[in-house]
């Protein structure tokens, strides 16, 4: 699943929603606490969802210092690919703002109510576990809209348009690339979706 920004003024958002009960943790008395950029995408790892709404983890503008997903109302995004993770799974019940909420993630999130407090605690198995998993959801699905498309040659053979790097690789299982050499993130065009 992948939504976009579409607002970071938490006064902006409707007075009966979350945002607005819970204003102050998004815009206090200080500095906003919205790490969004307004028209970028975000893959969304996991989200809750409450009797006030749908919260969704994204790792924000200050991932990777931030090393975990941060939990944001579905208010601040549209929701641009609805397609969810293949690794995801219904979880468990979870404490969430003053009530409970249901959890979906992959597996290791929602068999286990404490992941995602020892992920913030930054433990070792935790933190290993979500980098692997998020790196798997960011290649899933392509995204043409945001990511330019990858040179393919043939089924065995990618150029990167950026840096011209050419690699063998005949595995097209995702639907995005990371070039090796860059590290750019590309369209593989040769994705079937399956």
């Amino acid at each position: 699943m992948r939504v976009r920004c579409i607002t970071t003024d938490a006064s902006a958002i409707l007075e009966n929603s979350l945002v607005a009960q819970y204003r102050r943790l998004f815009s206090g008395c200080c500095e906003p606490c919205v790490h969004l950029t307004p028209r970028k995408s975000y893959v969304v790892y996991a989200l809750v969802e409450t009797h006030y709404g749908t919260w969704m983890y994204v790792a924000d503008d200050d991932y990777p210092s931030v090393w975990y997903p941060i939990a944001y109302p579905l208010d601040f995004f549209e929701i641009v690919d609805v397609r969810v993770s293949k690794l995801w799974k219904s979880g468990v019940s979870v404490p969430f703002a003053g009530g409970k909420g249901h959890l979906k993630s992959f597996e290791e999130w929602t068999n286990d109510p404490y992941f995602y407090e020892r992920l913030v605690d930054k433990e070792k198995s935790e933190t290993m576990i979500f980098n692997e998993r998020k790196e798997f959801m960011d290649m899933e699905y392509p995204f043409p809209e945001e990511f330019r498309a990858l040179t393919c040659f043939d089924t065995e053979w990618c150029q990167c348009p950026s840096c011209e790097h050419i690699w063998e690789d005949g595995v097209h299982r995702l639907g995005m690339k990371r070039c090796p050499a860059c590290g750019e993130v590309l369209v593989d065009g040769l994705w079937t979706g399956e």
